[in-house]
């Protein structure tokens, strides 16, 4: 359906307030619809526009401030309900969103948007389990008035199949769910492989192979489209066990490491050194993501056997010395931290390990050295900042205690409470 519309006597200099506002000058554009309301007069399109910019760039307040100053002249337009309701949800206050919705649809309640809007919110509160599946399909009801009258969106869909997906009917989630992103909403996607995966049945996966799309294509909309590593990475390894391929495996490997899901890097690595059992950095990869999942004797092994190759690699050493400690063989390990730091003086979480070592030894000052290093070169380090707080505890330097607690935060006021 396609909404009745006529581009305004002002068309040039919206369209030069929007391309304003869409290269991020926010203050310029919102500045650029105040020059046209001072010669056409405060619509309600250029209200819409203007509290749009202020809630989008963050300053929800004063969005919505300004357009409850405009209730007396415009409140009888469900837009401006609707508009309102938007800016609400910008700031997350999603119980008064619906109340300005529930105005909009009271005025006309066949309006899209506030349908929209409307159900939505519900759909966020439903998230956090805040509302009565009664509610929910209200929601889903409205949305199929809005589905019969010909809306026929991405939006719609995916929302509807969200609905459903709550209301434990995956079924008709997931085929609403596909029709969204046939139509063009990518985020249905993330959605579809996470009830995809729970189900243990890609059957909907295959169906939109089926529309045309492959598999890499798929992997790339969610991990670089939606930045979504872990449906990202559930789809890479349901592509791998049926399927092999270079591009998805290098994808999945790099987006395990990125976000430390290293069960994710061992499948992946394991995969793709069937293809290719002589690559030894895919080797000395499995013996990281093996040292992690605290499979210390299987990445020892993997680790050892291209020790050659990787003798002047410092990330190389800082894992073989992570090994090593936590098989007991402290020398080595002590020696490989060593390695890695000489090897290259900005490897932080080397000087880490190494600063860790000399506190489980007692030598804090060596150790306080070390981590001060480490921290220098990464700043947000926080391991290193955990262990640094704790010699400063130990040589009494409250201080400097205080101060690495503040930058802590959370784990800063566990810490202080003796809980880690």
């Amino acid at each position: 359906m396609e909404e009745n519309f006529e581009y305004p006597e002002y068309k040039e200099e919206l369209d030069r307030a929007l391309s304003l506002f869409y290269e991020g000058k926010v203050d310029e554009a919102i500045s650029e619809i105040e020059n046209i309301m001072q010669e056409y007069g405060e619509n309600l399109d250029l209200a819409i526009w203007k509290s749009y910019m202020l809630a989008s760039s963050g300053r929800t307040d004063e969005a919505y401030n300004y357009l409850k100053t405009l209730e007396e002249d415009l409140g009888s337009h469900s837009e401006y309900w609707t508009q309102r309701g938007y800016t609400l949800l910008f700031a997350g206050n999603l119980m008064d969103a619906i109340g300005e919705f529930k105005k909009a649809l009271e005025i006309d309640e066949k309006s899209y948007h506030a349908s929209i809007g409307y159900a939505y919110s519900f759909y966020q509160l439903g998230v956090m389990g805040l509302v009565e599946k009664s509610e929910l399909n209200e929601c889903l009801r409205i949305l199929q008035e809005r589905e019969k009258e010909g809306w026929d969106t991405g939006e719609l869909s995916t929302l509807m199949g969200l609905l459903y997906n709550l209301l434990e009917e995956k079924k008709e989630a997931l085929n609403k769910l596909k029709e969204g992103f046939l139509k063009g909403t990518k985020e249905a996607l993330s959605s579809i492989v996470q009830i995809s995966s729970d189900l243990g049945d890609f059957k909907t996966i295959d169906e939109l192979l089926a529309e045309g799309y492959d598999y890499l294509t798929l992997e790339r909309t969610l991990w670089e489209h939606l930045r979504d590593p872990e449906n990202a990475l559930k789809l890479i390894l349901r592509h791998l066990s049926t399927e092999y391929s270079d591009d998805s495996a290098v994808m999945g490997i790099n987006i395990s490491f990125e976000t430390q899901n290293y069960d994710a890097s061992e499948k992946i690595l394991q995969k793709y050194l069937e293809k290719h059992p002589d690559d030894t950095l895919a080797k000395r990869l499995l013996g990281e993501a093996k040292a992690y999942l605290n499979k210390y004797e299987e990445s020892l092994k993997i680790l050892k056997e291209i020790e050659e190759q990787y003798q002047n690699d410092s990330t190389y050493k800082n894992v073989l010395g992570f090994v090593y400690y936590n098989t007991g063989k402290k020398d080595l390990a002590l020696k490989c931290f060593k390695e890695s730091t000489e090897l290259d003086s900005k490897n932080a979480s080397a000087w880490t390990n190494l600063g860790i070592f000399y506190y489980e030894e007692g030598e804090f000052e060596k150790a306080k050295e070390c981590l001060e290093k480490a921290i220098e070169i990464a700043p947000d380090i926080i391991s290193a900042k955990y262990y640094l707080a704790l010699i400063y505890k130990e040589l009494g330097d409250t201080e400097k205690y205080e101060k690495i607690i503040d930058e802590l935060g959370i784990f800063g006021q566990i810490l202080d409470a003796g809980n880690l």
